[in-house]
């Protein structure tokens, strides 16, 4: 398992310099229903960088060479500080262009949602976004919401649709799929072809 990460995804670790063993479960743990595509998150050049909790994101903020660091993975300071105010949402972890920065007590599922955000953004086509747009639109207008989440935007629906796919949730409960599968067809038949790899999809 660890060989297929280090041969797909660049995980860097920022803080601490020594890899935690369980924080690394988790992210092994996460990219399991991912296979599939993995080679095409391999090209996006994805970075999964973890921070530890007891660094608060105003102690972050205020380190320039911290702020340096992300400036450069993700090519603006702006996106950088946007990055860092993340840090303080409930799930601890936050998306940005093709970055993930996750605080270390994060849950299987919170590393999933972040990586669907990725897939949405840099890794589908203009014609499945467009596809996906039209599905939060019915989501909307024929109540299939699964989580209050999706509600937010046509993003967050989409990466919560993911997680749930996988069976996770929020709660990690693993009814979440069959949840997902009876309350939106449709985006549920979405996901399913973008784990199995249809290439017209990207």
């Amino acid at each position: 398992m660890q060989d297929i990460i280090a041969e797909t995804t660049k995980c860097e670790f920022f803080f601490p310099n020594k890899i935690d063993k369980k924080i690394y479960s988790k992210i092994e743990l996460a990219l399991k229903g991912f296979f599939n595509i993995l080679a095409l998150i391999k090209e996006s050049d994805l970075k999964i960088l973890v921070v530890p909790s007891s660094l608060k994101p105003q102690e972050l903020m205020l380190n320039q060479n911290f702020i340096k660091f992300l400036a450069k993975k993700v090519g603006s300071t702006k996106h950088s500080l946007e990055m860092l105010r993340g840090l303080g949402n409930a799930a601890g972890a936050y998306h940005c262009y093709k970055v993930i920065l996750l605080l270390d007590f994060v849950n299987v599922a919170t590393v999933r949602h972040e990586i669907f955000h990725h897939l949405h953004e840099n890794i589908l086509n203009r014609k499945t976004k467009i596809e996906i747009s039209r599905l939060f639109d019915k989501c909307l207008s024929e109540n299939r919401v699964v989580t209050k989440n999706q509600l937010n935007n046509v993003k967050e629906y989409f990466a919560s649709a993911g997680e749930y796919y996988l069976g996770k949730g929020f709660y990690g409960l693993l009814s979440g799929n069959k949840k997902l599968k009876k309350k939106d067809p449709e985006i549920y038949d979405l996901i399913n072809r973008i784990l199995a790899g249809d290439t017209s999809l990207f």
